[in-house]
């Protein structure tokens, strides 16, 4: 049985990473179109396939926005 529950994280870690992936391609697509200051959530979270009422929860429960922002701004 624990190894079903630590297969089942290790899932869901790799999981979460892909739609961190996910959301940082669709930023830096959106932010190189568009720009950071007219960028809105909607559209990297549309571009992302992601619900944009999570993405702006977890943006402000953490600061990610600003983390994105860099990580982006690192990949140009």
């Amino acid at each position: 049985m624990a190894k079903a529950s630590m297969s089942k994280r290790r899932q869901k870690g790799g999981e979460e990473a892909a739609v961190r992936e996910r959301i940082l391609e669709a930023a830096f697509a959106a932010f190189m179109k568009s720009g950071y200051a007219t960028t809105s959530t909607l559209e990297i979270a549309t571009r992302a396939r992601f619900e944009a009422r999570a993405l702006r929860a977890s943006w402000q429960q953490t600061g990610n926005a600003d983390r994105l922002h860099r990580r982006a701004r690192q990949a140009i």
